[in-house]
């Protein structure tokens, strides 16, 4: 199935779930034609339309609470109810449960792409080492999930337990050999098929 019928079909299936204005979606599909990281951050039906396809072995990880649509610009800061300033993810609209490695990689897919278009402060190789290093890290020390939070020159930790629990239970096994950067690379080159 090529991009056009893919894109087709899942505005038809929004379509029935909530009312689409047409003005926006030719606007996103003229940002969409942008350039690819644009393309990445709009397409992420079409990213799980090839996940198991390009990433076999990846597909078959442990499941978790993944965020999904997971790219360099879903991070950022903001005040939370009490006026603290917190930094995360800010888009969860396509959370769902999803083998581990599936955010592990989009997100470096992200900064790969972003990285080939003259974003000179991602460097591919060092973000993907960095965010599997990271997750292993958590794994290693139990899998902590925790939002740190600034209030009045401090700062506290507010903990998930049961994200926590889904995280220690999602080893890294037989997937640890398979960088983020490497499975980038098929992803990205087959997104336009």
């Amino acid at each position: 199935m090529n991009i056009h019928k893919s894109t087709a079909q899942y505005e038809a299936w929004a379509a029935k779930h909530l009312t689409l204005l047409h003005a926006d979606l030719d606007l996103k599909h003229t940002r969409m034609a942008e350039g690819r990281f644009a393309f990445l951050r709009a397409t992420f039906y079409r990213w799980m339309q090839r996940w198991e396809e390009a990433c076999p072995a990846l597909g078959r990880a442990p499941r978790v609470l993944g965020i999904g649509d997971l790219h360099v610009e879903n991070f950022g800061t903001w005040s939370d109810a009490e006026g603290r300033l917190v930094w995360g993810i800010n888009d969860f609209d396509e959370a769902h449960e999803l083998p581990y490695t599936q955010d592990l990689v989009r997100l470096a897919a992200s900064a790969l792409v972003a990285a080939q278009e003259g974003r000179p402060e991602i460097v591919p190789h060092a973000v993907s080492e960095a965010i599997l290093a990271g997750y292993r890290e958590a794994l290693a020390s139990g899998g902590v999930a925790a939002r740190g939070c600034r209030k009045n020159g401090r700062v506290r930790e507010r903990r998930f337990p049961r994200v926590e629990k889904q995280a220690a239970g999602a080893g890294i096994g037989e997937f640890g050999e398979v960088t983020p950067w490497e499975i980038s690379r098929v992803l990205i080159s087959s997104a336009a098929e």
